[in-house]
């Protein structure tokens, strides 16, 4: 539901500053919204709407491995701060709590940081 309430939220900006930087842009323009079997826009449906198309999305997509698992597991730097650092700062911006996208994302920036330190401590320090 904060999900909704944030996209909702968003929706309704008059700008939208994906980088969170401080001056405003105008919002790009939107692309066809998702619709539910009945072609009702989906944010437009309502939260048990969204949620029960949420759901169906993660049974059909149970089996995929997301990229951003796909980098942790290789040790490579993340989306996490294009994405999830994005939806909290629009949260906070907005006044929507999002603390699962903020507990995830402290959590991909502490392995980030755990794999930086092991790189590190394995080929020695990087010289400048």
């Amino acid at each position: 539901v904060a999900i909704a309430s944030l996209a909702a939220a968003v929706a309704a900006s008059e700008t939208v500053s994906p980088n969170d930087v401080t001056q405003d842009y105008p919002a790009p323009p939107q692309p066809p919204r998702a619709t539910t079997p009945q072609s009702t826009p989906l944010l437009d449906a309502g939260p048990e709407a969204c949620l029960q198309r949420a759901l169906e999305v993660s049974r059909q997509t149970a089996a995929n491995k997301s990229s951003m698992l796909a980098d942790v597991l290789a040790r490579k730097q993340t989306e996490v701060d294009s994405i999830n650092g994005f939806v909290v700062r629009e949260g906070r911006r907005l006044g929507v709590s999002v603390a699962a996208n903020e507990a995830l994302l402290l959590l991909v920036q502490a392995t980030e940081e755990l794999f930086a330190s092991q790189l590190e401590t394995d080929a020695g320090p990087v010289s400048s």
